[in-house]
Formats: C-alpha cells, structure tokens, sequence
C-alpha cells in the first residue's frame, strides 16, 4: 500500500464495502468528496458510513478534530492494545508536528459524521450483512418523516457531484428567469395545439409577447400544413399593415411558410433581428408566452371538449377513422371557433395583474397594444409594402369557409334539409347531430 501509484487505501475501502455489501462516502472537503461503492454509484438501499480523510497526495495523513494541546480520545486506545518492540519505540507525535485543520473543513467533518448517523439510524445491520425488520415501537414514534433529513441526505449525495448546485440551493439563490420585452410586435410567439388534433381539430395561435395580447387563435381540419399556418400570418400582417420584428416558433415543419415570409419580409433591414435573425425557433417548451396561453385555454375552454369528445369514444361512436374525423368537423368546428373567438375577447380584456417576479407590464392586453405610449413604449411593427405581400404567392393557403371535406359537406347538408334537421347551437345539439349522422352513414354503407 505504500507504493506510488497503488492507491492502497482506495482498493482496500473498495474491498470492504464489497465483503460487508455497504458504501462509503469518503471526504473532507467539498472538492474532494469521493463515493466508494460496489457498483461505483450511489444506492439508496445501501448503508452509507462517512469517512473523513484526504484523498492520494493530498493534504496530511491522519487529521485531527480536536485542539492541538489535547490528545484524541480515539487514538489513545488503540495504542494501549497495540504492543511495540522495546528496540524500536514509536516516538510520541508533538503537538507541533500534528495536522492543524481550519473551521470550515472541522464544520463539513463534523456535519457529515451527523448525517452519517442519521443514515445509519434507517438501517439495523445483522452479523450476516441484511437489514433486519425495524423495531414497531420507533417505527410509529418515527412514523412523520422529518423533512430536515430530506434535505440534509440530498445534500450529502449530491455535494461530490455539484458543490456550486448544493451551495447555491442552501443559500435559496437559485435565479428566476424574466421575460422582457421592448413593446408591441417586437416578438410574436407561435405554436400549434395539438389536444384536439386526434379528433380531427387543429388549432394554432399567436401572442405578442409584450402586451399578451391574442394575434389569433384558429380551428381548422390540420395545424400541421405550412401553407395553412402561413395563412394565419400572412392574414395578421396584412390586418396590420406590418410584421413583427421578430417571430418565436418551435422547429416544426408546420412554421416553414412563416419562417420564409417573415425573413423575406426583412431583408432589406439592417438592424440585429434582420434576415435570417428574425425567426427563432426553439424547444416548443421554451416559448413561454405562448405554451402558458395554452394553459389558460385549456381551463376556459378545452377541457370540456376533451370531455365531450372523451364521451363520444367511450360510448363507441367515434373510432379515429378518417370518416369520423370529417363528420366531427362538420358537427363541431363552427362551434368550437366560436367558443375560441369568445375566449380570446375575454382574454383581451381581462385586467393582467402585476407580479413582482416579473418585468413585464401589467394592464388589459388589448390597451397595452393599442396604447402601448401610456407604458412608455412604441410599436416596433416593420411596415411591409403591397409588393412584398404579393411575392408571396404560394407560400400560405387561405382558410375555407367548408370545416371538412367539400363532398362530406354536401353530403351532411342535403342530409339534414332531407330530414328537417336544424344546425347546432350548443354543444348537446352538436353531439345529438353528430351521433344521428353517423348512423346515416352507416347505414348506407
């Protein structure tokens, strides 16, 4: 073992908490935590001892925790039973010559060896190396969890891997991201929402990310073809007059069209967000903006069609079939645009109250749109020429007035005009219409 290069006491504390079935975590400092394990990782089903020493050519070689004048009450034992030969006395160590160890490192000592003891307390070890089944009486004297412990044994395990981490969770200094932005049209966040999309209903929306205000929220048979989701912005911008300088959406296929009419739309521009740096696409749940919307449409509106929807294949009248899909569209896609149009007018309106995590204004979307010189802040709308809208011929599709298939619909409506069926107005209607024409269908297939 005291050879260079061996590592003796490595391999033996390896050998050890391989015969006894246990793991050691073996350190002094922070920096140099080392956890010696059968498997090489921690096991939360393992007994843990701590070891406290200083790795291979590291610092002294038998540190101490008390005064420099006072003897350890340790070693005092084990030199009594250990016998020496008379001709070669072991010299007594002076207390001048002992490690002298500063506060910081005594504390971690200290604090791990009471950790350890906490660890151990969970673990009753047998002669043959098994856990033995806990005593009843401390089993319900212990039966609330401390959460003081939790934290104490996430701190141990995960010090030797992420001091800085551990440092900074203690020290509750972790940082909350903001969100800022320079005023209206300075970024517009887009996504598709896809929980209606098995039903055979897409829906894709935009946010200026400034004011929060609803560029627009769209129902259509896909939200997955680029063309149609071009449509939406190519609508907006034409609405406005201008485009943003600056459009967020994830890296899916669908915001192709966007991505090459926004970047057409700025490149003659020379500022830092001009030609290929005017569309950012990212992680889809890194768009905050937008994906915390999805949130609250789900609350105010989505959550009773997924219901309704649920019901409708739980009772085995919708089975994901293209047919199905066309006749779903048919019941329920005005009414569906409906309630979102709804929505978003409530949401437009509604009082965003402040909040001291965040620097984002505070007040009703749509004044902070529309007024946006009240919070001190300009449009940063790019404005966009007549010209540059007709060069994009071909790359947007605008949105159908039919909600499915043009030969579904003739079908439907020659149906209902047959058999005197009046057009939904709520979502009961809907449901009755959708379940009657089903069973028209197949009946005549």
């Amino acid at each position: 073992m005291s050879q260079d290069g061996s590592y003796g006491d490595n391999l033996t504390l390896i050998a050890i908490m391989r015969e006894f079935n246990m793991q050691c975590l073996s350190a002094v400092r922070p920096e140099n935590s080392t956890l010696v394990s059968n498997e090489g990782i921690y096991d939360i089903n393992l007994p843990l001892i701590s070891l406290g020493h200083f790795p291979e050519n590291e610092g002294p070689g038998s540190p101490s925790l008390n005064n420099e004048t006072e003897q350890s009450s340790v070693s005092e034992p084990a030199q009594s039973q250990v016998s020496e030969p008379a001709s070669d006395p072991m010299p007594a160590q002076s207390p001048a010559s002992k490690p002298v160890l500063d506060l910081e490192t005594k504390h971690y000592i200290r604090t791990t060896s009471k950790v350890t003891a906490q660890l151990l307390e969970s673990f009753r070890i047998q002669q043959d190396g098994k856990r033995a089944t806990p005593n009843p009486q401390e089993t319900e004297v212990n039966a609330t969890p401390d959460p003081t412990k939790e934290v104490v044994v996430v701190d141990v395990v995960q010090r030797p891997s992420n001091p800085e981490g551990v440092e900074f969770r203690k020290r509750k200094c972790l940082a909350r991201r903001r969100y800022a932005n320079c005023g209206p049209d300075e970024v517009w966040h887009l996504d598709s929402y896809d929980k209606r999309t098995p039903n055979g209903i897409g829906i894709n929306g935009c946010i200026d990310g400034f004011s929060r205000y609803i560029v627009w929220i769209e129902a259509s048979y896909t939200n997955s073809d680029p063309k149609v989701v071009g449509g939406y912005f190519l609508s907006a911008v034409s609405e406005r007059g201008g485009c943003p300088r600056t459009v967020r959406a994830d890296m899916g296929t669908e915001n192709g069209c966007v991505r090459r009419m926004q970047m057409q739309f700025r490149t003659n521009h020379t500022d830092g967000r001009a030609n290929e740096q005017s569309f950012i696409s990212g992680k889809s749940t890194a768009n905050t903006r937008i994906e915390s919307w999805w949130g609250i449409l789900r609350r105010q509106c989505a959550d009773f069609w997924i219901e309704v929807f649920h019901g409708l294949s739980e009772d085995g009248h919708f089975t994901g079939y293209p047919l199905d899909k066309e006749l779903i569209r048919f019941c329920f896609m005005k009414l569906i645009q409906g309630e979102l149009d709804d929505t978003v007018l409530a949401w437009n309106m509604y009082n965003i109250r402040r909040n001291r995590h965040s620097v984002s204004p505070y007040g009703r979307p749509f004044m902070m749109y529309n007024q946006s010189q009240v919070y001190g802040c300009a449009h940063r709308i790019i404005q966009v020429t007549p010209q540059a809208l007709e060069g994009c011929e071909g790359m947007y599709q605008e949105k159908d007035e039919l909600t499915c298939d043009k030969d579904v619909y003739n079908f439907c409506r020659y149906t209902m005009d047959e058999r005197g069926w009046q057009d939904p107005c709520g979502a009961k209607e809907s449901k009755e219409l959708y379940i009657r024409m089903r069973q028209t269908v197949v009946q005549l297939l």
